[in-house]
């Protein structure tokens, strides 16, 4: 919500704080952001709005620093609270005094993440969306899913 009030390239600056590796300043033809940039989020909210049935909503959200990078944090705390989202799972990869988590991690390791994660794709047909840095993580996410399912048929 604070990021909808700022101009495209200020709220790009203000995100990628921390975790910018460019070594330039942005400007403003460099990343445009839009209005749309989070509409998967503004559909959840559509449908319950609505009143439609969904099925469970599970959201795994990894960045770097809980502070400063956790995009959406209190709209997505506002969504779990409110039911249009059931779960939400946060894993921080630079969290000040805590060993790296990451998303992948938080799927193999938490035997109730990883356990409800199977569920939902063998007994729910679930859709699963993977966002993330285009490098290993989108790999590393799938790969963390089909070692559960595995886990699963063969024991």
């Amino acid at each position: 919500s604070q990021m909808a009030s700022l101009e495209s390239t200020q709220a790009a600056e203000q995100t990628s704080e921390g975790t910018w590796r460019g070594g330039y300043e942005l400007e403003p033809a460099d990343l445009a952001l839009s209005t749309g940039d989070a509409r998967g989020l503004n559909l959840a909210v559509d449908y319950m709005s609505k009143h439609q049935e969904v099925g469970d909503i599970d959201l795994f959200f990894g960045c770097r620093h809980p502070d400063h990078d956790f995009l959406y944090e209190k709209e997505l705390e506002e969504f779990r609270e409110s039911g249009i989202l059931t779960n939400l799972y946060a894993a921080f990869s630079r969290e000040h005094g805590k060993e790296k988590k990451y998303v992948q991690t938080l799927m193999r390791n938490d035997t109730e993440c990883g356990k409800r994660l199977v569920e939902m794709i063998l007994e729910k047909e679930a859709s699963i969306y993977i966002c993330g840095d285009g490098n290993a993580m989108g790999r590393d996410v799938q790969e963390a899913i089909v070692t559960l399912l595995a886990h699963h048929f063969c024991g």
